[in-house]
């Protein structure tokens, strides 16, 4: 469960899905009492038990952008660099001056994280989405990705950073990670609703991919943001989860496809993540909300989006794990 953004806030979106999730948690009510050993609970009480807090929020209100790039300045990052390396890999070395890394979703939430630790690890960091990137130094491209044409401008848009390289090829790290999420069912679905979820978690990525691929040098990765909801269904949020198995699938697909390239894909479906979103959520019903972390995730509490950057920045840096589905969720009761 990760909510995102990509510039409509992460895996989400904002106002309604907060709305959802408190709605969801006034169920618990019904529900007494809830401990760490026993729980009453089935998978069609806690909807959003595998959906990702970090989703792009779909925000209503939200100004509209017009599309372009809007370059940040570069911050110090030489005395960060200590604290990605540990994380291992290709990812948590010292700069090599020509990595570049595409992070869709980044104004927020586990986007936001993933593009802050590559770039303190001297990785130049650009943003795909709605909204800005507050990270120093990292570049941003403002489109909308769930319009395919602008989808098209964005990999135009990061096709003419690619070509200030000298080198044919460069090192390059592509983050799936924006998202959009509508409650809809079998029965109540809307078509543009479904349309938008697999233009941003399909028709987008296969865009950028296209365009980006030929330019990745040995070493480069693509590598998508799932949720638990990837491999796991439940009621009443049909393009989402939709979208989400379709996400693995492309994952798949990309690794066939570039067999033999030196690049390597994975997929990371986070659980239960801390972001802001969830946090106003949860502060509506806070001793429901608490208890229910505690009873459906192992280690009791919701992950941080740095915990789930840090497992994306693994896959970036270990071509060993290449095709993997890489759940990240803390251990979630099986039901």
């Amino acid at each position: 469960m990760v909510l995102g953004s990509h510039g409509k806030e992460s895996f989400f979106g904002a106002a309604a899905a907060g709305l959802h999730i408190s709605r969801s948690l006034s169920i618990f009510r019904t529900h007494t009492p809830l401990s760490r050993t026993h729980s009453p609970l089935s998978r069609t009480h806690f909807p959003l038990l595998v959906y990702p807090l970090s989703l792009p929020r779909r925000a209503k209100e939200e100004a509209p952008h017009e599309p372009g790039v809007n370059s940040g300045n570069i911050g110090n990052i030489g005395k960060c660099q200590a604290v990605v390396r540990s994380l291992g890999g290709s990812a948590g070395r010292d700069s090599s001056g020509d990595r570049m890394a595409v992070v869709t979703g980044a104004s927020s939430g586990i986007g936001r994280e993933v593009a802050r630790l590559l770039s303190i690890s001297g990785w130049e960091v650009h943003n795909v989405s709605r909204r800005a990137c507050s990270v120093p130094g990292v570049k941003n491209h403002v489109f909308d990705l769930s319009v395919p044409q602008q989808a098209h401008e964005a990999a135009q848009s990061l096709l003419a950073e690619v070509a200030t390289s000298s080198a044919p090829k460069r090192t390059m790290a592509v983050v799936h990670n924006a998202s959009t999420h509508f409650e809809d069912s079998v029965t109540a679905s809307d078509p543009a609703h479904m349309a938008e979820a697999l233009n941003v978690s399909v028709v987008a990525p296969s865009i950028l991919n296209g365009a980006l691929a030929r330019h990745m040098s040995t070493g480069s990765s693509i590598i998508f943001v799932g949720s638990t909801l990837s491999e796991k269904a439940v009621a009443g949020r049909l393009s989402y989860v939709t979208a989400k198995h379709a996400t693995v699938g492309l994952m798949r697909s990309s690794t066939q496809d570039l067999f033999g390239s030196g690049v390597h894909t994975a997929c990371v479906c986070p659980g239960f993540t801390d972001t802001p979103m969830l946090q106003k959520a949860m502060s509506k019903a806070p001793e429901e909300a608490a208890a229910f972390v505690s009873n459906f995730v192992s280690m009791g509490r919701l992950l941080t989006a740095e915990e789930i950057a840090k497992v994306i920045l693994f896959a970036i840096g270990n071509p060993g794990v290449n095709g993997s589905v890489i759940h990240a969720n803390g251990g979630q009761r099986e039901t």
